[in-house]
């Protein structure tokens, strides 16, 4: 991240990870189910982490295994968390249909929103978060 263009000292850090999600349609599932995906749990795949809210910096990938990682580079300073790889403003095509550039647009949107943010201070050793995935705005209801 910015870390080479600074003097600020970078942090050894621990990440702990969790995920929730909201029901997003189709079969109604019971409420065990429901209450179930509700429950953070340990999370597995990579993390895109950006100092930008809106990503406009490069940011830096982690892998999560089980809910853990460990990471060394980041400075003092505000952080977002994504799930997503960053998506870049698509060249505009004049053959696309207007709810193709509609999703387009709402994707675009969607994807600059994080999951979370932590601040790491002077002190900073970890960071425990649980990113709760909710429901695509940009995918048509299942029926």
């Amino acid at each position: 991240m910015n870390a080479c263009k600074t003097n600020r000292a970078t942090k050894n850090l621990t990440f702990e990870i969790t995920t929730s999600q909201d029901y997003c349609g189709g079969a109604h599932p019971t409420d065990e189910l429901v209450e179930d995906m509700l429950k953070p749990k340990p999370y597995t795949g990579t993390i895109y982490i950006h100092q930008s809210s809106v990503r406009e910096d490069e940011g830096i990938q982690l892998q999560i295994e089980e809910g853990k990682a460990n990471s060394s580079g980041l400075s003092t300073g505000t952080y977002y968390l994504y799930l997503t790889p960053k998506l870049n403003d698509p060249v505009t095509e004049t053959n696309v249909s207007p709810k193709e550039q509609k999703r387009t647009e709402c994707n675009l949107m969607h994807n600059k929103k994080s999951l979370s943010s932590f601040t790491i201070e002077e002190k900073s050793t970890n960071v425990s978060r649980n990113l709760h995935i909710i429901c695509d705005p940009c995918m048509d209801p299942l029926p």
